[in-house]
């Protein structure tokens, strides 16, 4: 698509690790669920302070949503 994914990587901690040499924590994670199920995840994440970390919903837009939005577009 040209957009920020294509310069994700995905892989294993190990194989990272053994690739780069160094030891890393984890910078992202992705998780699939319904909405409804995500929007309480993520509430449940950002209220674990001691954890650190924030968690934010994203949404993906499939190959099908691009072609109806394109498809919008030239109307």
């Amino acid at each position: 698509t040209g957009g920020s994914e294509d310069s994700i990587i995905y892989a294993t901690n190990a194989d990272v690790n053994k690739l780069t040499g160094v030891t890393r924590g984890v910078d992202v994670i992705e998780y699939s669920a319904g909405t409804s199920d995500l929007a309480g995840l993520v509430s449940s994440i950002n209220e674990m302070t001691s954890m650190h970390v924030k968690a934010q919903q994203v949404t993906k837009i499939t190959a099908s949503d691009t072609r109806i939005i394109t498809m919008l577009q030239t109307l």
